[in-house]
């Protein structure tokens, strides 16, 4: 059966030198366990945020101006990829980047891979590699994770819905996406998240790549 859903799937070792990014001036970013803005900012009760907070997870909030206008989690041990209704186990000393956002009033100022980057200087002294995913259709996504320094390694597809696969011509760190559940496959991928997957939530009936046969653009990209 062919796969029904595809992402793409990044890495930063933390030991690499970041790439130097343009200043973003009137911006601050630091770490949060304010369970009322984050409640807000990503849009899930406190009861949510509690246990995500109690279950080695991080969260971090950018401020530009002194208002928030970007937010994200960092997660050790175990993490869910909703998009994928898949649970990872982390090998030691390695992190999942997940949930990122920023507010529609700040896009377009450079604040996401800014965000990434403090992440990374912040919990790199703890960590040995970070890992992160975005949807193939999530152009802006992908420009700020590559500008923040993370390196592409290999598209990502649920097969059959329980089985997740990499491309089998993946072998850097092979051993680590195995003990992540991620299983080397030959198969084709999938398109986007809107006409494939069967987790999101408020799923538009229709998609452009059903009838241009391209990618949607991030315009009509739904977060889960």
């Amino acid at each position: 059966m062919r796969s029904v859903l595809s992402a793409m799937l990044y890495y930063l070792n933390a030991n690499e030198t970041l790439p130097r990014l343009a200043p973003v001036y009137h911006l601050q970013v630091t770490e949060s366990d304010d369970i009322g803005l984050l409640s807000t900012l990503a849009n899930q009760s406190r009861a949510e945020i509690r246990r995500r907070l109690a279950n080695d997870n991080n969260a971090y909030v950018a401020f530009y101006k002194n208002q928030p206008a970007a937010f994200g989690w960092s997660s050790s041990g175990k993490a869910v990829i909703g998009e994928l209704s898949h649970e990872l186990i982390l090998p030691l000393g390695h992190k999942y980047l997940w949930n990122f956002r920023t507010i529609d009033n700040f896009r377009g100022l450079g604040i996401y891979p800014q965000l990434l980057q403090h992440i990374v200087r912040s919990e790199g002294h703890t960590t040995e590699r970070f890992w992160i995913l975005h949807a193939p259709e999530n152009t802006s996504s992908q420009k700020g994770i590559l500008k923040a320094g993370f390196k592409f390694i290999s598209e990502v597809s649920v097969k059959n819905l329980d089985q997740v696969i990499v491309s089998n011509h993946t072998f850097h760190y092979s051993a680590e996406l195995h003990a992540m559940g991620f299983s080397p496959s030959g198969e084709p991928h999938a398109t986007c998240w809107t006409c494939s997957s069967p987790y999101l939530s408020h799923k538009k009936t229709g998609c452009c790549c059903t009838t241009s046969g391209k990618l949607c653009n991030e315009k009509q990209f739904l977060s889960a």
